[in-house]
C-alpha cells in the first residue's frame, strides 16, 4: 500500500467514523481531527487538479475537503452565481 492510499483511507473513512464515534459520545474532538486533517497532504483527483489549474495551492488534506465540498455543492449544482469563483470565472469568460 502506498501512502497516498493509506492517506485515503484515513481522510475518507477513520478520521469521519472518529468523529461521528466522539460526537455520538459527546466528547469534543473537533480539533483534535482538523490537526490530522492538516497534518495530511493534499488529495491527488481530477476535482484538485481542476483547482489548482486555477492557480490554487492547496496545501493539506483540509482544503482538498473543503474544496471536494464545495465543487459537488456548489460547482456541479451550477450554483455558480452565488459563489464568488463561479462569478468571477464567468464574469472574466463573458469579457473574451
Amino acid at each position: 500500500m502506498t501512502k497516498d492510499f493509506i492517506e485515503l483511507i484515513i481522510l475518507n473513512t477513520i478520521l469521519p467514523l472518529k468523529y461521528t464515534y466522539h460526537k455520538y459520545q459527546n466528547e469534543e474532538i473537533t480539533d483534535e481531527i482538523l490537526a490530522f486533517y492538516t497534518s495530511i497532504s493534499s488529495e491527488k483527483n481530477t476535482i484538485i487538479g481542476q483547482w489548482k489549474n486555477l492557480g490554487l495551492p492547496i496545501k493539506s488534506a483540509l482544503e482538498s475537503q473543503s474544496l471536494i465540498y464545495h465543487y459537488k455543492n456548489s460547482c456541479e449544482e451550477k450554483n455558480c452565481l452565488n459563489c464568488s469563483i463561479g462569478f468571477k470565472l464567468l464574469k472574466e469568460t463573458s469579457n473574451v
